[in-house]
């Protein structure tokens, strides 16, 4: 998204941080989303590498790295395309301080699956591990670009990953995110609310259009899918802000 790695700049927060609390709102996990492997392998193959992959995110979600990576090169082994694999094991090695380890296994990724958008958005994170701003922004835009049916997720997780560096002077590259996420294809659910929340607490009028968009779309998914107080908070903050607009 062009002007994504500039916005608001290094040196003021963005317009909307002014007047409101958003970091303090902004309830983005910092996740890499795989929701798919690589295709290139037999079924029976390409399923033991996938199972492989989940056993390691158990363990990694536990807070065992090491063993997690255990599991990633097994899946490696099994399945060298397994794009996820390399993404996971980037992320657990990222977890324990090891930037240049996650960087050298994205790289390894990549020269087997040339392209892959989950690694190239791995490799942001490691960026912003090593406060490489631009060029992390960079790399999620980049990622963005070769899978637009994720850019909603990229750009809320580049969202999370500035907002936990709690530096106000990011605030507007933040901002940017969101509403890249927002304004992706699906858009974001989650950075339709937050940024239509935000907005509204400062009673700014644009947050009537964020949760607008965000009602219409979550009232549409399948009723296990929905989160009914979240629902009803977004149809009081639009009422709210018609009271305000009078």
């Amino acid at each position: 998204m062009p002007g994504l790695a500039s916005a608001g700049g290094d040196d003021k927060p963005g317009a909307l941080w002014h007047n409101s609390t958003m970091r303090t709102c902004l309830l983005l996990v910092v996740i890499l989303i795989c929701p798919t492997l690589a295709a290139a392998a037999p079924a029976t193959t390409q399923s033991a590498a996938g199972s492989l992959v989940e056993q390691g995110r158990a363990l990694a979600q536990a807070g065992e790295h090491l063993a997690a990576i255990e599991k990633y090169q097994q899946a490696m082994a099994a399945e060298p395309r397994a794009a996820a694999a390399y993404a996971y094991m980037a992320a657990s090695q990222l977890a324990m301080k090891m930037s240049r380890e996650a960087q050298a296994t994205i790289d390894q990724g990549l020269r087997q699956v040339p392209g892959d958008y989950r690694l190239i958005q791995m490799s942001g994170q490691v960026l912003l591990s090593q406060d490489k701003i631009d060029a992390a922004i960079e790399r999620y835009q980049q990622a963005a670009g070769l899978s637009p049916a994720e850019a909603g997720t990229i750009y809320a997780d580049l969202a999370g990953a500035l907002a936990a560096r709690n530096d106000p002077r990011l605030d507007g590259r933040i901002e940017a995110a969101l509403k890249a996420a927002a304004q992706a294809n699906p858009p974001h659910l989650d950075s339709l609310f937050n940024l239509g929340q935000s907005y509204a607490a400062a009673g700014r009028q644009e947050g009537r259009t964020y949760l607008q968009r965000y009602i219409e779309l979550a009232s549409a998914l399948p009723a296990e899918q929905q989160q009914p107080q979240k629902l009803r908070l977004a149809k009081q903050m639009v009422r709210a802000l018609d009271a305000l607009r009078g």
